[in-house]
């Protein structure tokens, strides 16, 4: 096991804790790294294996495969069981941090985690908690080296400096914010379910069957009789009607937002606060509202409907830009259509990777789109968007909760605000308290 000064380095100043707090370091609470397997183990030896990119999202652990250990990976060594936390050691920063549950007595994971197992007088869920906040997050960014992969070691992981309360106290403080990752989790459930809704809904609304309307050698369903299937470039403006550029000096007196492709998100919304201030590079052009962006290149077929209406934005030329005619096709109708698993099949059909995937303003102009009467398509978008809005409300739950479960954190890890009623307190002054 890797070993580190830091663990002996005197502990670092704290704020007065409560009684019976004291201050440890993460190896005097968990056990990190404990079993693995040798290469002595018997080749025909059947495992379940945790790769790094196991971890989908902060707390939730993906399926494990199956392996013989002679056909494993060469990083599939670290055994794990009920109760343990990993911790990716590369790039902790992505906080690829989850506890594992219902696990398989076989379950073998990678040796870029960190696999801690709490003591017994170590609740998990308190453990777990420290892991997950900002304080140990920053503490292992600071020791991070190498610049392709950045990394911790198992040593930077056990030295974390840590208030530990007594047991009971740890149970009520890991009970209280592990509610809020549960009610997390369910938000998440129903965010999910919306989209899968939406998706089949989608589905059935823009493509009714199959039979054989194409465009460009591509199946796009069956249509009414009073639909049309277009190019996109036939549904919007000629390029040359956008408008001029942003002058340079725009940028430089403020109160312009220049928007790149990594501002957008992947569901299509923009991020919030996100400004380019970079005017040497490519031209900047003018975004009005209702335009539609795409990506060129790297993560071709993302897009982002422009709806901002108070703020003046810009964007590069690296993005492309289509506006559609608005006495033939809606731009949220088209925004819609971009989100179709069509779109997703036609974009991975047509683009090209060279260095990198690329489509370029020619062949997103090709694009098939389909054309129902404006009525409809005002209809569609209606559904579409009584959807989209319980999606939002649901992420700005995800989004309070959050919130409120950063405040607790370091007041209630910290014994900043106390759990412990007056009469346990006074117990435990008397010594009649349990550790």
């Amino acid at each position: 096991m890797e070993t580190s000064h830091a663990k002996n380095d005197e502990l670092p100043h704290v704020v007065k804790l409560p009684n019976g707090w004291t201050q440890r370091r993460l190896h005097e609470c968990a056990g990190v790294n404990g079993a693995q397997l040798g290469g002595g183990t018997d080749p025909d030896f059947q495992l379940e294996y945790l790769d790094i990119a196991a971890i989908e999202r902060t707390g939730v652990i993906g399926d494990s495969r199956p392996y013989r250990f002679d056909d494993a990976p060469s990083r599939a060594r670290r055994l794990a069981g009920d109760g343990d936390i990993l911790v990716s050691t590369v790039r902790p920063y992505l906080r690829k941090f989850g506890r594992i549950w219902n696990a398989p007595d076989n379950l073998v994971v990678s040796t870029g985690y960190a696999v801690i197992r709490p003591n017994d007088d170590v609740d998990g869920d308190f453990l777990y908690q420290h892991i997950l906040s900002v304080e140990f997050v920053e503490f292992l960014k600071r020791r991070m080296t190498g610049s392709n992969y950045p990394a911790v070691t198992a040593a930077d992981v056990e030295s974390y400096p840590l208030p530990l309360p007594p047991l009971a106290q740890q149970y009520k403080i890991g009970a209280i914010l592990r509610s809020f990752d549960d009610a997390a989790e369910r938000t998440y459930a129903i965010i999910e379910q919306i989209q899968v809704v939406k998706r089949g809904l989608m589905q059935q609304l823009f493509m009714r069957g199959l039979n054989n309307t194409t465009l460009r050698n591509t199946v796009i369903g069956k249509l009414p009789n009073d639909w049309m299937v277009v190019p996109l470039v036939e549904a919007c403006e000629a390029p040359g009607q956008y408008g001029a550029n942003v002058p340079k000096s725009d940028f430089q007196s403020g109160g312009i937002r220049y928007i790149r492709i990594t501002d957008i998100n992947d569901d299509g919304t923009l991020k919030e606060g996100a400004v380019g201030i970079n005017v040497k590079s490519a031209k900047k052009y003018v975004l009005r509202t209702d335009d539609l962006l795409f990506a060129r290149s790297g993560t071709v077929g993302k897009s982002y409907l422009h709806t901002l209406r108070d703020v003046r934005c810009a964007f590069a030329g690296y993005l492309i830009r289509f506006r559609t005619k608005p006495n033939l096709l809606l731009p949220t109708f088209l925004k819609e259509w971009v989100s179709t698993a069509f779109y997703w099949r036609w974009v991975a059909e047509t683009q090209r990777v060279q260095a990198q995937p690329n489509i370029n303003a020619t062949e997103y102009g090709q694009l098939p789109v389909p054309l129902p009467p404006l009525r409809e398509q005002q209809a569609i978008v209606q559904v579409a968007e009584a959807l989209n809005r319980a999606v939002r409300i649901n992420k700005m739950q995800l989004i309070r909760l959050e919130k409120l479960k950063r405040s607790l954190l370091s007041v209630l890890l910290t014994g900043k605000l106390c759990v412990t009623s007056p009469i346990e307190q006074m117990a435990h002054e008397r010594g009649e308290y349990g550790p």
